[in-house]
């Protein structure tokens, strides 16, 4: 059946058997535009491979074998640590971001980082401490690698806008929990074995939900 357009103003006419379509509140779906909107509300600039942060911190070679070594093998469950969260701490200026980097290359040369974040305060355009953009952060990276994942979030995304502006209660439920739930058994596994690395969380802004 054709469509048929209703001029304004119009009268004197008959319709014999009409559908009426009510198109005024139809949003097409446009493949990409939910994770588009996700990158927005994103922290690129901290990305592991970002150009903000080229060159970024790194371990001098033949330094620090050993703890790389030892979370290398935690991420890659070949070692009897099999905690799910590892945690690097020591006194500013020690060296852990540049051990986060090292691992976060090496992990992504093997497909196993699923995200990287480094938080940074330093004053001007590479100021990166928005804590509000974290879960946003992670979500965008780990939809790079996932592509089930990707397009559940893509169309999540889509339905709420708003779901990268919420709380980050909320957002780690909408933007990861949840999205997570959806995934198939092949790609659940695919992203379980993924590694997620942030660094500097001392150097995020203080919002209220931080304290």
């Amino acid at each position: 059946m054709s469509d048929a357009v209703i001029p304004q103003g119009a009268h004197g006419f008959v319709l014999n058997n009409p559908v009426f379509n009510d198109v005024h509140n139809t949003i097409p779906y446009r493949k990409g535009s939910g994770l588009k909107i996700l990158l927005e509300a994103s922290m690129p600039d901290a990305f592991h491979d970002s150009s903000a942060r080229d060159p970024p911190p790194s371990c001098h070679p033949g330094t620090r074998h050993n703890l790389i070594d030892t979370i290398i093998s935690w991420g890659l469950s070949t070692s009897q640590n099999t905690e799910p969260m590892l945690w690097m701490y020591g006194p500013a200026g020690v060296g852990k971001s540049a051990v986060a980097q090292t691992c976060s290359e090496r992990l992504a040369k093997r497909n196993k980082l699923g995200a990287a974040l480094f938080f940074s305060r330093s004053v001007g355009p590479n100021k990166r401490d928005d804590p509000h953009r974290l879960f946003p952060s992670l979500a965008y990276q780990v939809a790079t690698k996932s592509k089930q994942f990707g397009d559940i979030l893509d169309n999540r995304i889509q339905d709420d806008p708003t779901l990268v502006t919420k709380s980050m209660r909320e957002q780690f439920q909408e933007l990861l929990v949840k999205p997570l739930s959806q995934l198939e058994p092949g790609a659940a596994g695919v992203v379980e074995g993924l590694i997620v690395i942030i660094d500097g969380l001392d150097e995020c802004g203080k919002g209220p939900e931080m304290h």
